[in-house]
């Protein structure tokens, strides 16, 4: 209705509702984006109450999992990882043998999904791929793990692994070479 009344969607969440706020059930956290300088104009707004976990964005029905990217712009091994840009190059490139990138978000947030991108221009698949997650930095949990779920082709689509909502603070992903070389390549990393 804002959109429709205004010609925007809302600028933050208080603003929603002809400037009442969002009001949300006793439990419910929301997670709120907005572009409106694109063309059509977008919105994701995510809904987390204990295990359960919706999102809706401009134009879908509620549908299970979330729709924002709290890894954006996140402190991590390198700020490319967490820019946004999903294309191939540039990319951020380490030393041979086993290596990891780590992104850590602000706080503890309840993720059910993990997409990451490494170098895939050229159809190549990495050795040992993980990735685990943590809440303390101390205590890991592996999502992912090319060892036991198989290595797999890197497209422009990146690799999502979806698990369980949990609270994670930190994503760590590992490689060690490719069919194509022996270099260690990320594009980006997002958690949603």
């Amino acid at each position: 209705m804002d959109r429709v009344n205004s010609g925007n969607f809302p600028a933050t969440l208080g603003d929603a509702n002809s400037g009442q706020g969002l009001k949300a059930s006793p439990g419910t956290t929301y997670r709120y984006t907005v572009n409106n300088s694109a063309n059509p104009q977008t919105f994701c707004l995510s809904a987390t109450n204990g295990s359960s976990f919706y999102s809706v964005t401009e134009n879908s029905t509620a549908s299970e999992g979330s729709c924002v990217n709290v890894a954006l712009g996140a402190s991590a091994t390198n700020a490319m990882l967490t820019d946004g840009v999903t294309t191939s190059s540039p990319y951020f490139s380490m030393a041979t043998g086993l290596q990891a990138v780590t992104v850590s978000l602000a706080s503890a947030q309840d993720i059910s999904t993990i997409k990451v991108w490494h170098y895939y221009a050229d159809g190549r698949s990495y050795n040992a791929t993980k990735t685990d997650v943590s809440e303390d930095n101390i205590n890991w949990t592996t999502v992912f793990d090319s060892a036991s779920e198989g290595t797999y082709v890197e497209t422009s689509a990146g690799k999502t692994t979806t698990f369980p909502v949990r609270k994670v603070r930190y994503i760590r992903d590992w490689l060690n070479g490719s069919t194509s070389n022996t270099g260690n390549h990320w594009v980006e990393i997002q958690a949603y």
